[in-house]
């Protein structure tokens, strides 16, 4: 297209504009002067003018821009020469595969040009497809680099042209917030939060924190703390008092909440690591810091009813019980993520119910130095690591000891007042334990919501300590906001890419069901004239065949059992007749419960592969059943039918 457009445009203008068209090399411009004199005499004055005006001030090489940094693919910026006409310039916007044009301001302007990189990569080459390993899976990772710098070049050569780059990206840049405590808080800039809040500040999460209660409101004797005032909270329960408002009498659960979300630019005390997260206090310790088994339980389960996504809870016992390994069960039956601190004795023997591994996420603690403190528990069951602190030091040189600081209840010789806030650093996994919930948050937020796929990305994440790998002292390492949220957006990008253009993505990984998944060809049905004269007949015998992908290919290079990702379930079908593809054929799809109730609905067409990859919904775990209609105008096609498991 854009070699005969040069080609128009020589012949009906007598060699004149093929200047700013064609693509002009040093040792032709001598050539084109001659011809341009030869001409003068019918060439219009203005246009004369024009190309000595270029000649003069652009010359003919131009560096060709980076392709290093990040940018927008398939996006140029592009500025004309202001003397160049509109219909040479939407000619040379047609030639390199031009699909879209935006503009602000006046036609001198720089204008934001999307190319068409299909009709590019006809011109030059195709795309670029890079294979990177992914924790032993292959990735493919394509990018239309190749023709983007093609389309660059095409342009740079061309003198109507006076510049054009890729659509780069910005960023903004780290958040530092002006509360007035924040430089004590060398906890936060040690796990990246300043990066991440870029991306995330945890809304749309909901954090139950299980312990002494928090001081989140104004009520009777109770007084809301200071550095909360802009924290949300949402409704929890006092299974201390057996009452709805969960005040806190000691102070441990104030300081735990304050570290994922205390109040945070407000120009006072300290920040939170998930400061835009609601906060569900729920109060299942007493005013000395003991509960039992069974409130803690129950406090559990309250969360996971009411809306809870995360749960925390900084306490622990020395024992297993059946009641809290149900709990905890149910917990993540329900997508609902526990993080629990591994306890303070500074021996091997993680407390409970941290020490339930298959359930929760165990936090040990780690110092400034970012050496394991010396209470931290540790063993088999620690998946993780956080700033938990050392007041026996100052390993900054700041004048204050090494401890996690935050605003709670007034600490006195008789106990804690519930009227009077104070900022106190404390130390203990209780502490490391939120600072997960919090960077969780984060990553929550940002929409990825199943469970197994957060921890993941917190453990890949984290940053590695001790020896290579996991180990029994830090787990898989501490753990790191930043890259915590930077993976997650990775993986939600993947995910968008591989939705948005399933005919080239990795995710085709079949299981057909060989035994259900024929369906049967009747008789055409009855159409009118124009239709039959359309379709395409086809005898009985043949059959028409839709293959059910029944495996799952997460962004984690995992297959479970259907398309996962994260809650939701995509299903992909394809319709085939005799091996040969059929495109356009109406797909609906019934997701059928273990009761035979219909639990979701998909429905679309077939691409002109032959496929499709369908939404279904949100699903629990479980096993389903999907019910799978293929519609083609002339045929009449029986349900196929694929059990599935859900996890």
């Amino acid at each position: 297209m854009y070699i005969h457009k040069v080609l128009v445009y020589f012949l009906a203008l007598g060699g004149l504009l093929s200047y700013f068209v064609a693509p002009i090399l040093t040792s032709q411009v001598l050539a084109q002067e001659e011809r341009v004199q030869e001409e003068a005499e019918e060439t219009p004055e203005y246009l004369i003018d024009l190309l000595e005006r270029s000649k003069q001030e652009h010359p003919i090489e131009r560096e060709l821009p980076t392709l290093n940094e990040a940018y927008v693919d398939g996006e140029l910026i592009i500025r004309f020469h202001p003397w160049v006409p509109d219909i040479l310039r939407e000619d040379i916007l047609e030639g390199i595969g031009v699909s879209d044009v935006s503009q602000y301001g006046n036609e001198n302007y720089a204008m934001r040009v999307t190319l068409d990189m299909k009709k590019l990569s006809g011109l030059k080459g195709g795309k670029v497809s890079h294979l990177l390993k992914e924790d032993g899976h292959n990735v493919t990772i394509t990018r239309s680099i190749n023709t983007l710098q093609y389309a660059m070049e095409v342009l740079l050569e061309n003198q109507a042209v006076e510049y054009v780059h890729p659509n780069y990206i910005a960023h903004a840049f780290s958040m530092v917030p002006n509360d007035s405590y924040y430089g004590l808080q060398w906890n936060l800039p040690l796990i990246g939060v300043e990066d991440a809040w870029v991306e995330s500040r945890g809304n749309g999460t909901i954090v139950a924190v299980v312990d002494t209660g928090i001081a989140y409101e104004n009520r009777g004797k109770y007084e809301r703390a200071d550095d909360l005032s802009d924290t949300g909270f949402v409704t929890g329960y006092n299974f201390i008092d057996k009452q709805g408002y969960a005040n806190d009498d000691n102070g441990h659960g104030t300081h735990v909440a304050g570290i994922i979300a205390s109040s945070t630019g407000n120009s006072m005390g300290v920040a939170g690591i998930a400061y835009e997260a609601e906060i569900m206090p729920i109060k299942v310790l007493d005013k000395s810091g003991m509960g039992t088994y069974a409130d803690i339980s129950d406090g559990i389960r309250f969360a996971v009813d009411n809306g809870a996504h995360i749960i925390n809870v900084s306490l622990g016992g020395p024992v297993g019980a059946q009641v809290l390994e149900d709990t905890l069960v149910y917990a993540r039956d329900k997508g609902v993520l526990v993080i629990a601190a591994t306890g303070n004795d500074g021996n091997s023997l993680v407390s409970y119910p941290a020490a339930y591994d298959d359930y929760v996420v165990a936090v040990g603690a780690v110092r400034l130095d970012k050496e394991m403190s010396r209470y931290s528990n540790y063993g088999s069951s620690v998946d993780i690591v956080a700033p938990g602190g050392d007041t026996s030091v100052d390993q900054n040189n700041d004048g204050y000891v090494d401890g996690i600081l935050q605003q709670t209840l007034k600490q006195g010789s008789t106990g804690s007042d519930i009227t009077r806030f104070n900022y106190y650093f404390y130390q203990g996994t209780s502490m490391a334990a939120p600072h997960v919930a919090g960077v969780v948050a984060l990553v929550r937020s940002l929409g990825v919501t199943n469970i197994e796929d957060i921890k993941e990305i917190i453990y890949k994440s984290a940053e590695d300590l001790g020896a290579p790998g996991w180990d029994e002292k830090t787990g898989h390492g501490m753990v790191r906001a930043d890259r915590a949220v930077q993976l997650a957006l990775q993986k939600i990008k993947k995910l968008q890419a591989s939705l948005s253009d399933h005919e080239s993505s990795d995710l085709d990984v079949h299981g057909t069901d060989t035994e259900s998944n024929i369906l049967q060809a009747e008789s055409p049905i009855e159409s009118s004239e124009e239709e039959k004269k359309e379709t395409k007949q086809i005898e009985p015998k043949d059959d028409l065949q839709t293959l059910l992908t029944a495996d799952t290919y997460n962004m984690f290079g995992r297959k479970d059992s259907l398309f996962n990702f994260w809650e939701n379930a995509f299903l992909e079908v394809k319709v085939e007749n005799n091996e040969n593809v059929l495109s356009g054929a109406d797909i609906q799809v019934e997701v059928l419960g273990d009761d035979g109730l219909v639990v979701a609905r998909g429905s679309g067409k077939t691409d002109s592969s032959g496929e499709i990859l369908l939404k279904v919904g949100t699903l629990a775990k479980g096993s389903y059943e999907a019910v799978v209609e293929a519609v083609l105008t002339g045929y009449k096609v029986l349900p196929t039918r694929v059990a599935f498991k859900f996890r």
